[in-house]
């Protein structure tokens, strides 16, 4: 019985002891507030610990405008050289003026044709220089050409369709439908030129001349 007493009193003082320490756990206060712990740090252990604090401040990466680069890029370093396909054409009229069949044949490649205004056909530049000889030897022997290219489409950096107008005057002994003789004519060239690299020059793979009243004009809509 004297046992029993004992642990009853004992486990009653735990009881009580825990009450006690938790209440000094907590504010009595209805109105105190728990504070937060305080500390400070030296400038040196600052800097072993937030070491970016008191580095140089990094600078944002410069983006280059991508409308400006791609612009710069099409102007600089374009694939579609237009200015070389004109170049060619001129050549064309150049040699036309000169009278020089042979250098008019190698603007052609290799396997390239030619179908004349006249109906007859070369299949390469030798067939090509032998229509074209005939015609500056016969009644083109005095005649000026004049080219002007309408329209250019490329089908690829290596391949490209091409219109021209052509006028040649000072031609003789041609004469026209209605039983005249003509000293001009207009002519529409169809060229189709390559080239084997974006650094080789263009040649003609397929010529057509067609041979107008004249000139060729945009049907309005």
């Amino acid at each position: 019985m004297m046992k029993q007493k004992l642990f009853f009193l004992v486990s009653l003082f735990g009881l009580f002891s825990f009450e006690l320490n938790a209440e000094e756990a907590l504010p009595t206060d209805s109105n105190a507030v728990l504070k937060k712990p305080s500390f400070s740090l030296t400038s040196t252990e600052t800097a072993a610990f937030l070491p970016a604090a008191t580095s140089t401040p990094l600078i944002p990466p410069t983006v280059p405008d991508a409308d400006k680069t791609s612009d710069n890029k099409e102007k600089t370093n374009s694939p579609f050289d237009e200015n070389g396909i004109r170049n060619l054409v001129q050549s064309f009229a150049i040699q036309w003026n000169k009278r020089n069949p042979s250098a008019l044949a190698e603007l052609w490649e290799e396997n390239g044709d030619f179908i004349y205004s006249n109906g007859r056909l070369a299949v390469n530049p030798n067939e090509v220089d032998i229509i074209l000889y005939s015609e500056l030897r016969g009644p083109y022997a005095q005649s000026k050409m004049e080219l002007n290219v309408q329209n250019i489409r490329f089908f690829s950096p290596l391949l490209a369709f091409i219109d021209v107008d052509a006028f040649i005057s000072g031609i003789t002994g041609v004469t026209g439908t209605e039983g005249r003789e003509k000293s001009s004519q207009n002519l529409h060239y169809i060229f189709i030129v390559s080239r084997v690299s974006e650094s080789s020059p263009w040649k003609i793979v397929v010529a057509r001349a067609f041979l107008f009243t004249g000139p060729v004009t945009k049907v309005n809509p």
